[in-house]
């Protein structure tokens, strides 16, 4: 008897490991309301200038707006704080910019994306940004 169900489960064996690697793998692309990985964070930043978003630790978080150039604006930099996020890129095409950030601990913090004439002139707040990150 002992002898049948070994060679049962021997033959189950590949159908069961894969069947337990496509569950494996299937957590991680659960949505997030049934306990799914979030995925990055992605906030478009168009029409006002004051947002708030939570993001997480180690997940990015994308602001994505429109490019200021449109009004005569160019982009002159962007202030946050570097114990809280870390600015992995910049990219601009097709008349919007987007900003990525990575989360680096929780707490709370600003990010002031600012622009000025195309001529000079004094720096202007383009876009801010109240940033909440949680673990």
């Amino acid at each position: 008897m002992l002898h049948g169900c070994k060679r049962a489960l021997r033959r189950k064996f590949p159908f069961l490991l894969i069947l337990g690697l496509l569950a494996a793998q299937g957590c991680s692309i659960m949505p997030s309301w049934v306990g799914g990985d979030p995925g990055p964070t992605e906030l478009t930043v168009d029409g006002e200038q004051t947002f708030e978003e939570t993001a997480y630790v180690g997940v990015p978080l994308t602001l994505d707006m429109r490019d200021p150039k449109l009004s005569g604006y160019v982009f002159a930099g962007v202030a946050f704080d570097p114990a809280l996020l870390r600015l992995d890129s910049v990219l601009e095409e097709d008349f919007r910019a987007r900003y990525v950030f990575m989360p680096l601990r929780a707490g709370r913090g600003v990010v002031e994306v600012r622009i000025r004439d195309r001529e000079g002139g004094p720096l202007e707040t383009y876009k801010l940004v109240q940033v909440t990150v949680e673990e």
